[in-house]
């Protein structure tokens, strides 16, 4: 099991994460004389979750799953064939193919090697994005950092920092738009007062369908981002 300290957490909390597993997190200086006799008096609730996970995870690596044939990314206009070769991990772009070097022994790999050319695409669009939104907004970001974030399309920070989950290239572009709008709006209005809907209404007229039609994109996302 993995332990994590979260300082904003106020009691210990165990859970089952789809990436890392069976994981404890405890409050700041708070460590309890045995975890493993914690686990083991809350088995009962872990161990069925635990087994539901990696039956997920094994049925992610089927080929099929792990080795998808097309990388669409509707956000940025692009779409790319896949072809693999066994080999040490790598990927390198052939025009409008992506060639993927995947050893023998590690199917998940390929799923790995596209979440990192995922991050890096999301790392060059979405901050030019944000920047010709703020031109026309005036609601400007101190910086713009890409993360995988696991519930959340984007955040910002109390500094003006600007969180994006590179997730956002599999969106089409106007439930893009409105996730970087959304953000934007916080500068102003940092919490989600009626000052902050009518604001995020008036940059996006369309905000209360795309808010309803963001609530329904897991279908959009492939089942292979489980593995990275």
């Amino acid at each position: 099991f993995r332990v994590i300290t979260h300082p904003r957490a106020r009691r210990i909390l165990i859970k089952v994460d789809p990436r890392h597993g069976l994981c404890v997190t405890l409050p700041p200086g708070h460590r309890p004389p045995s975890l493993e006799a914690l686990l083991e008096r809350h088995r009962e609730f872990w161990e069925p979750a635990l087994a539901r996970l990696e039956h997920r995870r094994r049925s992610l690596l089927d080929p099929a799953v792990c080795r998808p044939d097309q990388l669409r990314l509707p956000a940025c206009g692009e779409s790319y064939f896949l072809r693999y070769r066994q080999g040490s991990p790598g990927l390198r772009p052939e025009g409008d193919t992506l060639l993927l070097s995947v050893p023998a022994d590690r199917p998940e790999a390929a799923a790995q090697l596209l979440g990192a050319f995922l991050r890096r695409r999301a790392k060059d669009f979405l901050p030019e994005r944000v920047a010709e939104l703020a031109e026309s907004t005036g609601l400007y970001p101190a910086r713009v950092v890409i993360r995988r974030q696991r519930t959340r399309w984007g955040s910002v920070s109390g500094r003006g920092t600007l969180s994006l989950n590179d997730r956002l290239l599999f969106l089409p572009t106007p439930l893009v738009r409105h996730v970087l709008l959304h953000e934007l709006t916080h500068l102003r209005q940092p919490n989600h007062s009626p000052a902050f809907w009518a604001l995020l209404r008036q940059l996006d007229p369309s905000c209360d369908e795309h808010r309803r039609a963001l609530r329904h994109t897991d279908h959009l996302l492939p089942p292979w981002l489980e593995l990275t």
